[in-house]
């Protein structure tokens, strides 16, 4: 059985940190619509996932991972562009097709040399 619900009492969850009583896809169409960012701390776990939410895609277990942080990544594009960025490097990395400096450049160090009395 679906509950009514109305869209004040959607949105009064949502700016109530009351979001995860509300079904993941009414969650993320109601955040769309009412152009609704998450809050820092959304932002920072996210970073802080992404690098183990890259190594569970390459290894086919991306199912498995915490889906609030998939669910973040569907509404934040900023997030969103990092995880596709890393994905990227990994992928090429993984096929060789990464491409490799092969020349350093010398860096000027005079800055660090002190005077001699």
């Amino acid at each position: 059985m679906i509950a009514a619900i109305s869209h004040r009492q959607i949105r009064q969850k949502l700016e109530l940190s009351e979001a995860d009583l509300l079904p993941p896809p009414l969650r993320r169409l109601a955040r769309a619509v009412w152009n609704i960012r998450t809050d820092r701390k959304a932002h920072a776990l996210c970073r802080a996932a992404l690098p183990t939410l890259v190594d569970a895609e390459m290894d086919g277990k991306l199912a498995l991972y915490d889906a609030s942080v998939r669910e973040h990544l569907l509404i934040c594009n900023h997030c969103a562009s990092l995880y596709a960025e890393l994905l990227e490097i990994s992928l090429l990395d993984s096929l060789g097709r990464m491409p490799r400096l092969t020349a350093f450049p010398s860096p000027d160090l005079s800055f660090l040399e002190t005077p001699h009395d």
